[in-house]
C-alpha cells in the first residue's frame, strides 16, 4: 500500500518507503519495529531501493524543513498567539 509523502496525519507517524509514508500509529511501537524491520528485509538486497529511499527522504527534508518553510511556520505560529 503508498501513501503520499505530501499528507502527515497528526493521528500517524510514517516510515519512508521508497517516497512514501506508511501509516503508524502513535504509541504503536510493536507496528513501528515491524514496519522497520520489513523495509530493512527489503532494502538489504535492493542497493537501488535504499539509494531511492534515502533520496527521497533528503528531498523531502529539504522541501519541508527548508529555512523559509521553518520561518513561516514559526511566524504564523506566533501570529496566531498574539491575534494577528
Amino acid at each position: 500500500m503508498r501513501f503520499d509523502s505530501h499528507r502527515v496525519s497528526r493521528e500517524c507517524k510514517g516510515v519512508s518507503d521508497a517516497g512514501a509514508r506508511i501509516p503508524i500509529e502513535v504509541g504503536d511501537i510493536v507496528g513501528y519495529a515491524r514496519t522497520v524491520e520489513e523495509v530493512i528485509g527489503r532494502v538489504e538486497n535492493d542497493i537501488e531501493l535504499l539509494r531511492k529511499i534515502v533520496r527521497d527522504g533528503a528531498e523531502f527534508i529539504r522541501r519541508e524543513y527548508s529555512p523559509e518553510a521553518e520561518r513561516e511556520s514559526i511566524v504564523s505560529c506566533w501570529n496566531a498567539i498574539v491575534g494577528r
